[in-house]
């Protein structure tokens, strides 16, 4: 067995580990919301089977997601705590996945790191996993890092059938992607990021970032038709003047998750609800220094760190396209983007330690103790959370409406 196999069985079982203890305290979580939409869908499905190609999110066609929640639907029923296992199980395969992609540009140690930080839930703190509607959100991450995946051995192979069928495969895991959330069109940049380092030639990188684009163009044309996901906001010049501004917020909402409005503030003392207040209240001038030291970092890092960071950014913009009430931003469309997230903070880590002195490197390890703690705490505060909407009285009413429904069916 060589050194690479170790340390990816390592990888591997770590996520696991870690990624239950953050998020198995959800898997007896009920139903909420937006849970309820696909439900009633999956339910109409089996009376009409071409139910899955309607729009079971208004303005989205997410047709390979709704076919896998229907899935879901016909496995588990009414069983909340099954859809959280499914969302963990993935989780631990988008990390796997995560760590698979990540080691080529940044290393076997920092790509084992980002694994496990998203793992414990880094950058998105649990919430995406919470919810049983938000299967898009983890399908989509993982045919998005399957692409870039797919793509490196394309470009990394050696003879021209194989590198075509490599992009072939690439290509085929993009609409896949697509076909499960929008967010996906993004992994342009991602791929082209991971192609450039190992051309041939210009032209190689040209042909096979040509089969992305191709599907990306395929994907525009039918949201244009079907007047579906961007065609709402294609003549909207203020929607995408919004999307840079959204992204950066969002960004923001990642690195220091506090809201003043979150109903968890309630449940902290006086003082740390002071603090959450004051530091929402400080988002844009904390949003501007992360610019910059993004900028600064983009200028002076190596190509791994460019390419992550405009990766980052990229998977970012789409964030700015959900309808949201004015000034809410939402932590849970923050999957995706944590991938890059978690590269970023273990590389930075990487690197301040091989860097550092004995005494620095003793409180570098104090400080990443402690943001992991933060971190799992916050999960865990976010599945009690839910775990109380899911025992609410409008979730149970419409459960029991949801269980009569299937029983006169029956």
């Amino acid at each position: 067995m060589t050194h690479r196999t170790r340390l990816a069985g390592a990888v591997a079982f770590a996520c696991i580990a870690c990624s239950l203890f953050a998020f198995s305290r959800g898997f007896d979580n009920g139903f909420w919301r937006d849970d309820f939409v696909l439900l009633e869908h999956a339910e109409a499905t089996r009376d009409h089977l071409p139910e899955l190609w309607s729009r079971w999110v208004e303005p989205f066609n997410r047709p390979f997601a709704q076919a896998a929640f229907y899935l879901e639907y016909r496995l588990w029923g009414l069983d909340s705590g099954r859809y959280i296992l499914t969302n963990t199980i993935l989780h631990v395969v988008n990390c796997v996945l995560l760590f698979w992609l990540l080691q080529g540009p940044l290393g076997g140690q920092a790509a084992g790191g980002a694994a496990i930080l998203f793992a414990l839930g880094m950058g998105f703190y649990g919430k995406a996993l919470l919810w049983a509607a938000n299967l898009p959100d983890l399908l989509a991450t993982s045919f998005v890092l399957a692409t870039g995946i797919a793509a490196t051995r394309a470009q990394l192979a050696r003879l021209a059938p194989q590198r075509a069928a490599w992009m072939a495969f690439a290509g085929l895991l993009f609409a896949m992607g697509l076909a499960c959330k929008e967010s996906g069109i993004m992994a342009i940049v991602m791929v082209g990021g991971l192609l450039w380092p190992h051309r041939r030639s210009l032209s190689s990188v040209v042909r096979k970032l040509a089969v992305i684009v191709a599907v990306c163009a395929a994907y525009i044309a039918f949201q244009l038709l079907q007047g579906s996901g961007l065609s709402r906001v294609v003549h909207d010049p203020t929607v995408w003047l919004a999307l840079p501004i959204r992204a950066l917020q969002q960004a923001t909402l990642m690195a220091i998750p506090a809201q003043a409005d979150s109903p968890l503030v309630g449940s902290l003392g006086p003082l740390a609800a002071r603090a959450v207040m004051l530091v929402d209240q400080l988002r844009p001038a904390l949003g501007i220094v992360l610019l910059a030291f993004a900028a600064l970092w983009f200028w002076r890092g190596k190509g791994a760190v460019r390419w992550l960071l405009a990766s980052y950014f990229a998977f970012l913009l789409p964030f700015g396209l959900i309808h949201l009430p004015e000034g809410w931003m939402d932590i849970r469309y923050a999957y995706l983007p944590a991938t890059c997230f978690c590269g970023l903070v273990a590389y930075g880590l990487r690197s301040l330690w091989l860097r550092a002195g004995g005494a620095v490197r003793f409180l570098l390890g104090v400080v990443v103790i402690l943001a992991i703690a933060a971190d799992v705490t916050l999960v865990h505060r976010l599945e009690a959370k839910y775990d109380g909407f899911g025992r609410s009285e409008e979730s149970q009413s419409a459960l029991r409406a949801l269980q009569r429904r299937v029983s006169t069916r029956m």
